[in-house]
């Protein structure tokens, strides 16, 4: 016997039920995700925003110089405004004070500055390292800069020009007036160093040579070339340090030049400034610069205060040819300058970045420190 089977759907009423029961339990599900999907499309646009301002700020510190062309009435940030945005206001430190130092604020329009956001930045010199007098010491770069360094060079001449004494006093030692054999002391007494710089388009070398004065059996005109002091190809030369020590009442300093080359400026380092000042008080460096070549800027520990002690002067004078030069500039000198710049950055919804309103608007502020 067959058992009946139970074909029967469900009614109109119960589907219409069902359905008004899911709605009911839909709804808020419903309401749920769309405040997530709100919600995540906020902090997607917050990080957006952040990592904007992050990426802007990174770009700033990386400029070598930040600021620029600082003044009492503002300053400049090329870098900002090669990029759109505008300044919007600069507050000086003090009107009344001669210090420089203020803060400049810039405002970049999201179209303007090819992003989504509004964004503001300002750059504040206020600080403390900008506005108090610092020691300034000329850095030295190797891809700028030219070390000119003393090695045994002085010794070498020596020991030649010793020998050739030795050699003609022996040789006339069956004379009736045989030649003196002079002590290595009486010899660098009588030596005369000229120190020869040459500065090209692409090329520099600071070299020397002695000439020995007074010395049986040496020709007063004989050169003897050292070993060079520095030898670079280089372009742009900013400086030259010339690294020595002083070891005779004066030294001869020749500056050649490749014509339409601007010879650098010369940073001259006594490294025996003690011995200067009680052995050699009366020492004269005599710079002369060959045809076709200027006289550079000069800066040396010679003739100026001691940096551990300004009660004491160094001993020692710099001339040009047949006059003394008094525009000498200190290795050490208390100036003040733009060592450091706060940065602040703060990022905005699009058009809402330079209204009355705009805190309400703002995404986040990114701030830094970042040296000049």
């Amino acid at each position: 016997m067959r058992r009946k089977q139970n074909n029967q759907g469900f009614s109109l009423l119960e589907v219409v039920l069902s359905m008004a029961i899911l709605a009911i339990i839909s709804i808020p599900l419903l309401s749920y995700f769309t405040q997530s999907v709100k919600y995540n499309a906020k902090m997607a646009d917050k990080q957006h925003a952040t990592n904007l301002g992050q990426e802007i700020m990174e770009s700033l510190k990386d400029q070598p110089n930040l600021v620029q062309n600082v003044t009492a009435a503002g300053l400049s940030v090329p870098y900002l405004t090669n990029q759109g945005y505008v300044s919007t206001g600069y507050t000086p430190t003090d009107p009344t004070s001669t210090v420089i130092g203020g803060t400049e604020s810039f405002y970049g329009q999201a179209d303007l500055i090819g992003e989504k956001y509004d964004v503001t930045v300002e750059v504040s010199t206020n600080t403390n390292e900008n506005v108090s007098q610092m020691p300034q010491i000329d850095g030295i770069d190797d891809t700028k800069d030219v070390v000119a360094l003393e090695n045994d060079q002085m010794q070498d001449a020596l020991t030649y020009f010793a020998a050739e004494n030795a050699q003609a006093a022996a040789l006339s030692a069956e004379e009736e007036e045989p030649l003196q054999v002079m002590s290595t002391e009486e010899i660098k007494a009588r030596l005369k160093r000229t120190i020869s710089i040459t500065v090209q388009s692409a090329y520099v070398r600071v070299a020397c040579f002695y000439q020995c004065e007074g010395v049986p059996g040496v020709d007063e005109t004989e050169q003897y070339d050292c070993s060079d002091m520095a030898e670079e190809d280089i372009r742009n030369v900013e400086h030259i340090y010339l690294m020595y020590k002083v070891q005779q009442k004066k030294d001869y300093v020749q500056l050649q030049c490749e014509a339409g080359v601007t010879v650098p400026k010369l940073v001259i380092v006594c490294q025996n400034i003690d011995e200067v000042n009680t052995t050699y008080q009366s020492y004269q460096m005599i710079i002369s610069p060959q045809a076709g070549c200027t006289m550079p800027g000069v800066a040396s520990n010679l003739g100026k205060p001691s940096y551990e002690n300004k009660a004491i002067t160094n001993k020692g004078e710099i001339w040009q040819d047949s006059y003394e030069l008094s525009n000498i500039e200190a290795l050490v000198e208390k100036q003040q300058g733009i060592r450091n710049v706060n940065v602040v950055v703060s990022v905005y919804k699009k058009d809402k970045g330079n209204g009355p309103n705009k805190e309400d608007y703002r995404y986040i502020t990114v701030d830094s420190a970042k040296g000049e």
